[in-house]
């Protein structure tokens, strides 16, 4: 038995999950290792990455960045589900802690995509973030509103956001009073780097900041700081880094345990084995469905010289790439004092 009849439940493709978990924890270690002293990381609170500046009640709010991490391979509209149930996270934050200075940042490695009907040069996020920049003049940015305002206002709600929230942006973005201050505070990332590069950034990180002399101690100590990233996300609860948390972890350079050493190994293992797994089906299907437009041709030409009509019913092909038992997201921290070198993020 080959197992070809077999047709297995959809979605059970672990490779993007596993690939999607291991660019959140590269994600957080670069954050983490450009973290200020006066500075926390919260890891899945507010969103995947929470940067909150601590200060005393006399030097005003809490402030705090929420990321919110997307591996994507498709492209990124102000209508796409995901966009949208951003936008409508980032509305219910505001209203949940009034007190609190919020800003969102939406990092993916999703390029950014034009919306159907969309009449402008550029496409809606890029014309978000212009206006976000202050790029425009006055007059160029109140159309530039109107033309992002109207884009939403003609959205469909995503089965996965709340009639609240859904009320909630509606609400902000008809409002000419706050939603100028709502593109102010939300930030577009697309088309970042995957966790490979992030990866090779902290890496050469880890040595320009001379935690790590040379390259193999910066992989020993990458492997530490993945595992102890690993770890705080699998545990519930309050989650937060520090930078004494990372001198700590840095402190006891190579991995302490011997099954922490086989879970990167397995991890890393296991999701180049389904990178190289999913581009031989890609290229395999490719080939399968030029073979089949061969074959219909050819038995259609066939039937027609025998004055008969062909019905061609191809049986669906069903591909799954599993793992055995496992499954497993960057901010631009800009104009900081010894922040390590992030690009395309």
């Amino acid at each position: 038995m080959n197992g070809q009849t077999f047709t297995p439940k959809p979605g059970r493709d672990a490779f993007a999950t596993i690939a999607g978990f291991v660019y959140q924890v590269d994600v957080t270690i670069l954050a983490w290792l450009n973290l200020q002293d006066n500075e926390i990381l919260e890891l899945e609170r507010g969103e995947d990455l929470d940067l909150v500046q601590l200060q005393l009640e006399c030097q005003g709010p809490e402030t705090r960045l929420l990321e919110q991490l997307k591996r994507r391979a498709a492209s990124l509209t102000l209508r796409t589900p995901d966009a949208l149930e951003a936008l409508a996270n980032f509305c219910e934050h505001r209203s949940s802690n009034p007190r609190v200075r919020l800003r969102f940042r939406f990092v993916t490695t999703m390029p950014s995509g034009t919306e159907r009907s969309w009449s402008r040069d550029r496409d809606g996020i890029s014309t978000w973030e212009s206006v976000r920049r202050g790029e425009f003049a006055d007059a160029e940015r109140a159309v530039a509103i109107d033309a992002i305002r109207s884009g939403l206002q003609t959205a469909v709600q995503p089965q996965k956001v709340s009639g609240a929230a859904w009320s909630c942006l509606q609400e902000i973005v008809s409002s000419e009073e706050t939603f100028p201050g709502f593109i102010a505070d939300f930030e577009w990332s697309v088309a970042s780097v995957d966790y490979e590069t992030v990866e090779v950034q902290i890496r050469n990180g880890l040595i320009k900041s001379r935690y790590a002399e040379n390259d193999e101690s910066a992989d020993v100590l990458f492997d530490r700081l993945f595992v102890a990233v690993f770890k705080k996300l699998s545990h519930p609860g309050l989650k937060r880094l520090t930078t004494e948390d990372l001198r700590e972890e840095i402190a006891q350079r190579r991995l302490s345990s011997h099954l922490d050493l086989e879970l990167v190994r397995f991890i890393r293992t296991e999701l180049r084995t389904f990178e190289r797994r999913l581009q031989g089906v890609e290229e395999g299907l490719g080939r399968s469905e030029a073979q089949l437009a061969t074959l219909s041709a050819s038995i259609r030409s066939i039937a027609a010289a025998q004055d008969l009509t062909a019905t061609i019913d191809f049986a669906e092909l069903a591909v799954s790439l599993i793992a055995g038992g496992f499954g497993i997201a960057t901010s631009a921290y800009k104009d900081r004092p010894n922040q390590i070198h992030r690009e395309g993020i």
